[in-house]
This record gives C-alpha cells, structure tokens and sequence, in this order.
C-alpha cells in the first residue's frame, strides 16, 4: 500500500528525470554537458577556484573534476592558471570564449527555465520555492545526522 509521502518522492524522482533530460537536450546545442555549463557557471562566479572547490561544488571527485576540465580546456573555454599562494595547484579562469559562451547559455537557459515553469502563477511558484527550500533544509538535516 503506497502512502502519500511515497506518491509524493515517486514524482519529485519523475521531475528530476524529467528536468535532466531536458537539461542535456537543451545544452547539447551549445556542444556541452550540463556538468562542464555548471563548471562554467561556478568558475564565472568564482574566478580563480580551485580544483578541490569546484569538485566539491560539482559534487563529483577530483578526478571527474579533472576529466570536465580536460575537455573544457581543449575547447578554450577555461585556463588553470598557477596559483601564487601554493605551487602545486592552480586556479581556474575562464577564458573570453569562455565568459562569451557562458553569457549566451546562461541567457537561453532563463528563457528555457521561465517556459518550463511557466503553468505557475507567481503566488503559486513561490509557495513551491518556500516549500522545496524547506523540505531541502530538512533532507540536509536528517543527512547530517
């Protein structure tokens, strides 16, 4: 017998499917995976990150980390630059094709998100945000524990 709680993980499961997939089709027209737009996303935000912060960022090992920044770097979309503060690492920079590219990606795919929660009227969609924000707080907590 299925309970509510369970109805209710079975579709936030579906949607997350659902939303990755559209993910990798939308950002497989910009010749990228959704882990290297997220690597330039937080290497935009953060420039001169370190490899260990971006993994744990990307939540993925350093060498996965290492892997997505290997076909970043042959594209010309980032550079590991020395860093001043310890020989042995360096820090991430994007490149101008790189900052160029994240800047229309990250355009579109405002526009992609605004379509694909746009049957939300704004009261609706932020009782949803107040109520995901929250349930994400509590799964965190009870991970933590």
């Amino acid at each position: 017998l299925m309970n509510n709680a369970y109805l209710l993980y079975d579709q936030f499961i579906k949607s997350n499917l659902l939303l990755a997939d559209g993910d990798r089709r939308f950002f497989s027209q910009y010749d990228l995976t959704p882990a290297r737009f997220y690597a330039l996303k937080h290497i935009h935000e953060r420039s001169g990150l370190s490899l260990s912060a971006l993994s744990q960022l990307l939540l993925c090992t350093k060498g996965n980390a290492t892997r997505i920044l290997k076909g970043m770097e042959d594209q010309g979309h980032i550079r590991r630059c020395a860093d001043p503060r310890d020989s042995r690492a360096y820090q991430l920079e994007l490149t101008a094709e790189g900052q160029a590219l994240f800047t229309e990606v990250w355009q579109a795919y405002l526009l992609f998100n605004k379509d694909r929660f746009a049957h939300f009227d704004s009261e609706n969609l932020e009782n949803m945000l107040r109520e995901m924000r929250a349930l994400n707080d509590n799964l965190q907590k009870q991970l933590a524990e």
